[in-house]
């Protein structure tokens, strides 16, 4: 989402990282290419998932409260799953 915040939303890279409470470098080397988590490669494959991104990075940026709980929820609703679902990380693996 921080990512998303600053490649269509135009915030910094500061403001984006305090916003989805990820330090400023991680970010900045995931823009670049240098460091991305295998689990985000896979979640930007499953149809929707970006729509909810952008969905919930104008919420943030708007200054409106983002149910992290239910966004997750979301999420895993997208891949076929329910909460606390044993297999997510073997599915977000390839593996499942």
């Amino acid at each position: 989402m921080a990512a998303h915040l600053v490649r269509e939303h135009g915030l910094s890279q500061l403001r984006a990282a305090k916003i989805a409470g990820v330090p400023q470098p991680l970010l900045n080397s995931y823009l670049h290419g240098r460091r991305v988590p295998p689990t985000l490669r896979e979640l930007e494959k499953v149809p929707g998932f970006r729509d909810l991104v952008d969905e919930i990075a104008r919420s943030v940026k708007e200054g409106k409260p983002v149910n992290t709980c239910f966004a997750c929820a979301r999420i895993l609703a997208l891949m076929g799953l329910g909460c606390g679902s044993a297999g997510i990380s073997a599915r977000l693996a390839g593996q499942g």
